[in-house]
């Protein structure tokens, strides 16, 4: 189950007067030709090639608090930002082909345990990747601060939809390249969600 946005509410803008402090994201929808609008909340993440930060299209009046626990889940998004330009010891260009490779593979996948793609907006200075929301954290934080919720059935049950995500991606010649914990994140206590990092290639028919 995706627990991101709600695809049949107003998404296109958050409405009501900018708070000036906050940043807000414009993207184009990868599905449609319109674009939606988000606020930030928090910063998920921050990774050598891009930082993942929380947002919503949840519309408040100016002022408010975007407290995480009092926001609609179904209108949480996670905007993954990529500046352009060289990091972590790869070019610009290594980046860039990286991202691209990216992005098509995302556009190309369907599954409900790989993140979707939701909107994509490139800048001069960066490029913006809207995608689902996985409320649940990371397993690996799961694992080392919840270890007694990790049951066997729950355990047998997210194997079971981790290996029917890499049989899916296989099956569209596609390895990962960076299976681990923290790329996984549980979207409830029994299900989860496969994310896709820039770790990722589409091979040949006769290279899997």
């Amino acid at each position: 189950m995706d627990v991101g946005e709600d695809e049949d509410t107003d998404m296109q803008s958050v409405g009501g007067a900018e708070d000036s402090d906050v940043e807000y994201f414009t993207v184009r929808s990868a599905h449609e030709d319109y674009k939606r609008k988000w606020r930030s909340v928090r910063t998920l993440g921050q990774g050598t090639f891009s930082k993942v930060v929380l947002a919503t299209s949840q519309q408040l009046p100016s002022g408010s608090s975007y407290d995480e626990k009092h926001l609609d889940p179904r209108k949480l998004v996670a905007v993954k930002i990529v500046e352009h330009g060289p990091a972590g010891g790869a070019d610009e260009e290594r980046i860039e082909v990286s991202l691209k490779r990216e992005v098509d593979i995302l556009k190309s996948v369907s599954h409900p345990s790989i993140v979707q793609l939701k909107a994509l907006e490139y800048t001069d200075e960066r490029a913006l990747l809207v995608l689902s929301y996985c409320p649940g954290g990371d397993l690996f934080e799961l694992a080392s601060e919840h270890r007694s919720i990790l049951q066997p059935n729950m355990v047998q049950r997210m194997f079971a939809e981790l290996v029917g995500a890499v049989r899916y991606l296989h099956q569209n010649y596609i390895v990962h390249r960076d299976i681990k914990l923290e790329s996984k994140f549980p979207q409830s206590h029994v299900s989860i969600a496969f994310a896709y990092q820039l770790f990722n290639r589409r091979l040949g028919r006769t290279r899997l």
